[in-house]
């Protein structure tokens, strides 16, 4: 049996759409965060990106489908699973958010149109 190991930053479960720019190759796709922490992130998406591989996420606006908004945050997969409805990603950002970052972010992801809400 596995053991756990505790998370160093509480996670937000929040459920928005974001584009995921893998930094390595490959161009931009559409991505539902599933949750946020100041130390990364979970993600649904249908392209499977393998773990260990750079990425970059930003908000999308209302405006496209693929127009990026506001802040990106840069890191790189540390999970990945495939799922047969699409793929579950968990991403480790470069640098922990500070507080004042990541109320910001959250700010944005709430205000931003088109997008669900959940929590």
């Amino acid at each position: 049996m596995r053991q756990l190991i505790p998370r160093r930053f509480e996670r937000q479960r929040i459920l928005r759409d974001v584009l995921v720019r893998p930094l390595s190759q490959g161009s931009s796709f559409a991505g539902n965060l599933l949750d946020l922490a100041r130390g990364g992130a979970a993600l649904f998406a249908g392209r499977f990106v393998g773990v260990g591989q750079p990425v970059e996420l930003a908000l999308r606006t209302g405006g496209s489908a693929n127009a990026p908004g506001g802040p990106k945050l840069v890191g790189r997969v540390v999970y990945a699973r495939a799922e047969p409805e699409g793929n579950i990603m968990g991403i480790a950002f470069a640098r922990p958010l500070s507080s004042e970052e990541l109320r910001a972010f959250d700010t944005r992801l709430r205000t931003s149109a088109g997008c669900g809400t959940e929590g």
